[in-house]
């Protein structure tokens, strides 16, 4: 049973009042006045309508159009749904106004009570222009009004009549697509789809064309990704996503699907839904990740873990570029609680300069322990300048530390090193006069490498980096510098190790703002006197 109530001008209450706005705020009376919401307020019935209804039914009252007003309704066709409307201010669909369908089509109440809107022919004369404009905003401008009744625009086929050389073009290529293409007119009818659609999906022509899209849903599509379709093409955007669809000939595959809005100015004269097939594309980007993931763990069980020292406390901050890193980290305590530590960085970023810190790692492994930093790094160069290909190298700084405070360093084309003295408010800096970087050239045809020492005193900090922390760029291409970097270092000198590596990669990220990494981004420090 449903309540019915005529909205007379001298009984225009708070009640109605509040309607009339609330019309007035929606998506579909947002371009018109309050006055014209009042006015259709004025000369239309509100009906409440109980769940399970049926509001109308294609063909039983034409030239009556009902606008929602809360609730949601089903629009059904074939006892299949094909649209779901719960904003207020919808029209519940074009056929109350359109004098013919494909097939019938019933607007049906899903929640427990929806309002409705309703404004019959004998109230047009009265409403004149104000409602002549509104309904013909509703129909996303493709229904021409008059006051005497609504008539249907030039259809989709009247068009495409007129343009059949176009159309036969469109046709003959459309056939020639690997992907899936399908037509649909304005109300998302099927005017079209290619034989690459036919063979995917096991339909034949007859029964697709004339259908509406929603009957030839794919059942791996859910109910949320047509929804999302709706919401966009009809504001005139074109939605794009990657779908899963089971085709009964071949398969499971993966597909972009794109569909786009034709427009002619403001107003959608037609659809067009392609489905590219990207499943090679998927599978290969599954087993380069699947790849990338295997590579990460083999390079982290290569760096493997920094040894506890009972002098020493270590930490680091790794941000690849990639997911493998071309920056390494070598560090081992041996027998004599000597501490050795490498921090390197080769070529580019990815996997091929993953491979060189692969290289290098296996070598150092192999090196006598007792040698002379300098003498470490002449002898890993010889074995890279014969082991990597032209033009890859890795630049590098060797640090020996032992239990009483002496660091011993040697630099191979890497940064300089930071010396956050504990009782000093300055920095030191070691290795600022860097060698050739290793892999280059064999040792017959550069200068030895400089073997420097100094005394650590507790607290002291060394912080050692790669040029992915100062080559940081902004939008504007300006790095952040070693000038930053100092400052940034002066700023948080007397935080933990840990926590101004952390300052650190906030400091990088904010600095950034969105902009793509450009490189690995690596950083530690060490601090004697603290293990």
């Amino acid at each position: 049973m449903t309540e019915s109530f005529f909205t007379d001008v001298d009984q225009f209450n708070e009640e109605k009042e509040q309607l009339a706005e609330n019309l007035q705020k929606s998506r579909t009376f947002a371009k018109f006045s309050k006055e014209a919401a009042h006015q259709l307020i004025m000369y239309s019935d509100i009906v409440e309508y109980p769940k399970g209804s049926e509001v109308l039914t294609q063909g039983e009252m034409n030239n009556t159009a009902f606008f929602l007003v809360s609730g949601t309704v089903q629009i059904i066709q074939d006892d299949q749904e094909i649209l779901k409307l719960k904003r207020v201010g919808d029209l519940l669909d074009e056929f109350s106004v359109i004098e013919s369908q494909p097939s019938p089509v019933t607007a049906k109440v899903e929640t427990a009570i929806a309002k409705v809107v309703s404004v019959e022919r004998k109230h047009l004369e009265a409403l004149g222009s104000v409602f002549d404009e509104i309904i013909q905003h509703m129909l996303l401008e493709k229904l021409q009004l008059t006051t005497q009744k609504a008539k249907r625009l030039v259809v989709v086929t009247e068009y495409l009549a007129e343009s059949q050389s176009h159309l036969r073009l469109f046709q003959t290529t459309a056939d020639q697509s690997l992907d899936r293409i399908m037509f649909l007119d304005p109300y998302g009818n099927v005017l079209y789809v290619n034989r690459s659609f036919l063979k995917m999906t096991g339909y034949v022509e007859k029964d697709v064309v004339g259908k509406h899209y929603m009957k030839l849903r794919q059942p791996d599509y859910s109910d949320e990704l047509y929804e999302n379709i709706h919401e966009i093409i009809i504001e005139g955007h074109q939605f794009r996503g990657i779908s899963k669809y089971q085709s009964p000939h071949m398969g499971e595959i993966y597909e972009t699907l794109t569909v786009t809005p034709i427009m002619e100015g403001d107003t959608v004269n037609h659809y067009v839904a392609i489905a590219q097939n990207i499943t090679e594309k998927e599978e290969k980007r599954k087993k380069e990740e699947e790849d990338l993931k295997y590579g990460i763990e083999f390079q982290r069980r290569m760096f493997g873990d920094i040894p506890e020292v009972s002098y020493l406390s270590c930490c680091e901050m790794q941000i690849p570029h990639s997911g493998v890193s071309g920056d390494l980290r070598y560090a081992h305590l041996n027998d004599e609680d000597i501490f050795y530590f490498f921090y390197g960085d080769a070529t580019g970023h990815g996997v091929k300069a993953a491979l060189i810190t692969a290289i290098v790692c296996n070598a150092l492994s192999g090196m006598a322990q007792e040698k002379t930093s300098d003498h470490i790094l002449h002898d890993l160069n010889e074995i890279l300048s014969e082991t990597l290909p032209e033009d890859n190298f890795i630049t590098g700084f060797f640090i020996k530390i032992t239990s009483n405070g002496v660091l011993e360093y040697a630099n191979a084309g890497h940064c300089a090193v930071f010396l956050i003295k504990a009782n000093q408010a300055s920095f030191e800096i070691l290795g600022n006069e860097p060698g050739v970087p290793l892999g280059i050239f064999p040792n017959e045809f550069i200068q030895p490498y400089q073997l420097e020492r100094l005394q650590l005193n507790p607290g002291d900090k060394v912080f050692l980096y790669t040029d992915g922390v100062t080559e940081a760029q902004t939008q504007g291409k300006e790095m952040f510098g070693e000038e930053r970097l100092c400052d940034f270092l002066q700023k948080n000198r007397n935080h933990e190790g840990h926590d101004i590596l952390t300052y650190l990669e906030k400091e990088l990220y904010e600095y950034r703002n969105g902009v793509e990494q450009m490189d690995d981004i690596s950083a530690c420090i060490i601090q004697y006197g603290v293990g």
